[in-house]
């Protein structure tokens, strides 16, 4: 909590000065609380967190802002507590000046752009899932993580819109990721590039970044490249994603990982039931015959809209690694155990 008195001060203050008439006329609040029950039929922890004792750990609250200082310039930021973490921290603030209708230019502590879901990730309504695939989408870096996503980055970014029935979006970025002050897992020296094309029904994504990748035990200040391609289609009651990525790390061979996943849903009035299928393969040291983080999943998810602010999900995951004895996502399993099936309700209220 201490490591981000200064984020939480400095947000207080920022808010304060935004409200004042003097700075702005209209500053709009949102907010979101995730509410967590997880539990697994094995000992060994899921996403470092999961077992057979049960979990609310994953619960979460947000709260956001954002107003306009004038015509071209706007800020907005988001509060986040994790319970599982014990810690308030700052997901995100920055500035956005916007010099015409169609091109912006983003700087400060924001969103990160690559994934279908990233930019969307704690608006649980959003999407079908309990959480979206942790092959892809698990946040955490560590020598135990592919480091394929992130939450948000500090940096600089430029958004290029065109089109009407289909919008052509083209968003170059840089900046750097630090994980944690108390932690020597950074990015940094990071640029990508972003290119998404949709219309009502489809959206397809694209991108690709570079970066120096240094984790403690791993890679030091070595180049990261990922590429990553996604699209989502969405006709009627019909709602499809898929998504693929891959990312290589130089001379660590070991941290060199891909992963994908295909999703299928369909809305039947106020239930949606989903189903997806997912794998990840990593870290395979010299010599071995599967990687530590090689495994394969299917999750299975029914969500119920109450409203259009308030979903209950819940889902079955098998998650079935390479190698049992082996710590990943998933840590090594007992004795006789090849799988595990993971069982997450959720309620998820945005206002």
């Amino acid at each position: 909590m201490k490591s981000n008195f200064k984020q939480i001060a400095g947000m207080t203050i920022l808010s304060a000065v935004l409200v004042s008439p003097s700075f702005a006329t209209d500053v709009n609040f949102h907010g979101f609380i995730r509410s967590f029950y997880d539990t697994s039929s094995s000992t060994a922890k899921y996403i470092g967190l999961i077992d057979d004792n049960g979990s609310w750990g994953g619960t979460q609250a947000g709260l956001n802002y954002s107003t306009k200082i004038n015509s071209q310039l706007s800020i907005a930021g988001q509060l986040h507590y994790n319970v599982g973490e014990g810690e308030l921290n700052l997901d995100w603030g920055f500035a956005t000046f916007s010099p015409n209708n169609s091109s912006k230019i983003q700087f400060g502590k924001q969103k990160y752009p690559l994934g279908l879901i990233t930019e969307s990730i704690d608006v649980g309504i959003s999407y079908p899932w309990v959480r979206p695939p942790q092959e892809m989408y698990h946040l955490e870096l560590s020598d135990e993580s592919p480091n394929f996503a992130l939450e948000s980055y500090d940096g600089l970014s430029a958004i290029y819109t065109t089109g009407d029935d289909w919008e052509f979006i083209v968003q170059p970025f840089i900046g750097q990721y630090n994980y944690k002050e108390s932690s020597t897992t950074t990015i940094r020296k990071m640029s990508g590039l972003k290119l998404e094309l949709s219309s009502e029904i489809l959206t397809l994504q694209a991108g690709l970044s570079s970066s120096k990748l240094t984790i403690a035990g791993g890679p030091t200040d070595q180049t990261r490249k990922t590429v990553n391609i996604g699209a989502k289609v969405e006709i009627d009651n019909f709602l499809s994603y898929i998504e693929f990525i891959d990312v290589e790390v130089d001379n660590s061979d070991t941290f060199d990982s891909n992963a994908g996943y295909v999703t299928f849903a369909y809305t039947f009035d106020s239930l949606q039931p989903s189903i997806t299928f997912a794998q990840l393969e990593g870290q395979k040291t010299a010599g071995a015959a599967t990687g530590s983080l090689d495994q394969k999943s299917t999750a299975v998810a029914l969500a119920y809209t109450f409203n259009p602010s308030t979903v209950f999900k819940m889902q079955w995951k098998n998650i079935k690694p390479d190698d049992p004895t082996t710590g990943g996502l998933i840590g090594a399993l007992p004795a006789g155990e090849t799988s595990a099936d993971i069982f997450s309700f959720t309620m998820d209220v945005v206002f």
